[in-house]
């Protein structure tokens, strides 16, 4: 039976091996999957027979989440524009004798904003339960 060496031990004995490249590409792309820190520790951990631990990402969450990101920034940039329109309309005199449409831009905003806030949050709260996972 073959004794297992102590964890802090220095290791002394070198082993050496040759792969093809289609071997050595499958070996780190299973290396990449787990949190191992090097391709030794990850090789020891099969040889061994020791438990190793394996990243997992769910792709639909990442790829909801970058949806997500796009939408929040041009939620931000829609913002802008509404800001800077609103600033214009106040700052022209002849612009803000149109009641009708200044109560009409305001209604529009009012509820944009509304929006605006809901969709933040459900983003934000996506986020939270991304990182989690």
């Amino acid at each position: 039976m073959m004794m297992e060496p102590k964890d802090n031990a220095q290791r002394s004995h070198w082993l050496h091996l040759r792969l093809r490249a289609e071997e050595h590409e499958k070996l780190m792309r299973k290396f990449k999957a787990t949190t191992c820190r090097k391709v030794s520790e990850y090789v020891r951990n099969c040889l061994f027979e020791k438990p190793i631990t394996m990243l997992h990402r769910n792709a639909s969450l990442d790829q909801g989440l970058q949806e997500l990101s796009l939408l929040r920034e041009e939620l931000r940039a829609i913002g802008q524009n509404l800001n800077q329109v609103t600033y214009r309309v106040n700052a022209n005199p002849a612009v803000t004798q149109d009641k009708g449409w200044q109560s009409a831009f305001l209604s529009a905003r009012s509820s944009l904003v509304i929006q605006m806030e809901a969709l933040s949050g459900a983003i934000t709260k996506l986020s939270t339960l991304w990182l989690q996972s």
